[in-house]
C-alpha cells in the first residue's frame, strides 16, 4: 500500500492537481480577507454616518434650550 501511495504522489497529474488545490485555497483565503476588510469598513462607515446624521437633532435642541 505504501508503495502505491508513493507512486501516486510522484504522478505528474496528482502533483498538478495538488498545486491547483493549493492555489485555489490560497485565492479563497485572500478573497475572504478582502471581503472581511470591506465588510468591517462598511459597518464603520454606516455607524459613523448614523452618528453624524443623528447629531443635528441634538444640536438643534441644545441651541433652543440655551437661547
Amino acid at each position: 500500500m505504501t508503495a502505491a501511495k508513493a507512486m501516486a504522489y510522484e504522478d505528474p497529474e496528482y502533483v498538478a492537481a495538488q498545486d491547483a488545490k493549493t492555489a485555489a485555497y490560497a485565492y479563497r483565503k485572500m478573497l475572504q480577507a478582502v471581503y472581511d476588510s470591506a465588510d468591517r469598513k462598511n459597518t464603520l462607515l454606516s455607524r459613523e454616518l448614523t452618528r453624524r446624521v443623528g447629531r443635528g437633532d441634538r444640536e438643534n435642541r441644545a441651541g433652543r434650550m440655551n437661547a
